[in-house]
């Protein structure tokens, strides 16, 4: 009996081992692509890349095809993520969500035309938008009261969860329509390498620098660079007739630092909900975040008051300067949020700092 048991122990520990190695060369080929998707950088910002070739394709099938299979992704893995009796909510709000995405870009001719659509600018699809998140937004304080009242326990995960919807709802309505594909696939990324790393029972700090590896990579996939000429302008002034400084500046640092904000919290939702002793965790994935931005940050201004005399210290370090400066600000505010969360957490259920069940 032992040798049978041991026997189905060992067949599904391989069948586990075959669907990850699976899992992670999928990604591994999906990264390539996503290398090629975005040139950047000094060395190689003149090469040819994909988005370039989707941007010259007057067909615009291949830009139509990427963002529907980029939220049609997004919609799936929300839908999966959800709990049951509220998937169906979901599901309306995430596909009214990338209506509005895909007739916001629809409207700038990026992506082919639905016909008889009205001729607009794209300002009424983004206000739509809006609209729809506030609903979604008042749908989840409801939730959150029911939570508070009936299920107290779950109230840490599911504000995770809603941080992270929410954010890449908005993420998914700055971007390029060639750059939404980045969110799903940075968000299959982080799980198949957080089920790797479970599998094979590797320590936790390892998983938290690599999700810092992570947000890096898909930061650059994105087009960012070290150099203020890479930052996407336009993203600032979606839906917006004027200039407002406060939503364009929002805005900007919204779509630049998605990625290394999302990885962060997909981190330390994964991190909640499996772990035990939540609150140490998540102040312990908050402080090696931010000890780790702060090493970076003080390596680098050693680096500059040392070249403070170069002749490229205005247009080559300050730049970077500042993209680091901004960067660790970002974390700073999203690992305040996520601790605030645990916090409310913690005096709700006074034992969940300590243990969950």
């Amino acid at each position: 009996m032992r040798t049978g048991m041991d026997r189905r122990y060992r067949n599904s520990r391989h069948s586990r081992h075959v669907e990850l190695c699976a899992k992670l060369l999928l990604v591994l080929i999906g990264h390539r692509v996503l290398r090629k998707l975005n040139s950047t950088g000094d060395k190689w910002a003149h090469l040819p890349d994909l988005a370039r070739w989707l941007k010259e394709d007057d067909s615009k099938i291949g830009m139509t095809f990427l963002l529907l299979a980029a939220l049609v992704l997004l919609i799936w893995i929300a839908h999966k993520c959800e709990d049951k009796e509220y998937k169906r909510l979901s599901l309306i709000f995430n596909m009214a969500i990338a209506t509005c995405i895909y007739l916001r870009h629809m409207a700038n001719n990026t992506v082919l035309r639905i016909p008889l659509y009205f001729s607009s600018s794209g300002i009424y699809e983004v206000q739509m938008f809006w609209r729809i998140a506030v609903l979604f937004l008042i749908s989840y304080g409801y939730r959150m009261t029911l939570i508070i009242r009936h299920d107290k326990q779950h109230f840490a995960s599911t504000m995770l969860f809603f941080i992270i919807n929410f954010w890449v709802m908005i993420s998914a309505m700055l971007h390029q329509p060639y750059n939404v594909i980045l969110l799903p696939l940075q968000i299959v990324a982080s799980s198949t390498i957080d089920a790797v790393l479970k599998e094979n029972n590797l320590t936790f700090d390892l998983s938290v620098f690599i999700h810092c590896w992570l947000g890096n990579v898909f930061y650059f996939c994105q087009g960012n660079s070290n150099s203020l000429a890479s930052i996407n302008i336009a993203a600032g002034y979606v839906g917006l007739r004027s200039y407002m400084p406060f939503i364009t500046g929002a805005y900007l640092i919204i779509n630049t630092y998605s990625a290394p904000v999302l990885a962060y919290f997909l981190l330390v939702y994964r991190r909640q909900s499996s772990e035990t002793h939540c609150m140490d965790i998540v102040t312990h994935t908050s402080r090696t975040y931010i000890a780790w931005r702060l090493l970076t940050m003080t390596v680098y201004m050693i680096i500059v008051v040392g070249q403070r005399h170069h002749l490229f210290v205005w247009s080559v370090f300050s730049p970077k300067l500042l993209y680091e400066a901004m960067y660790s600000a970002m974390m700073c505010c999203s690992a305040l949020l996520a601790l605030i969360v645990i916090t409310l957490q913690s005096a709700i259920i006074p034992s969940y700092a300590s243990y969950k069940d």
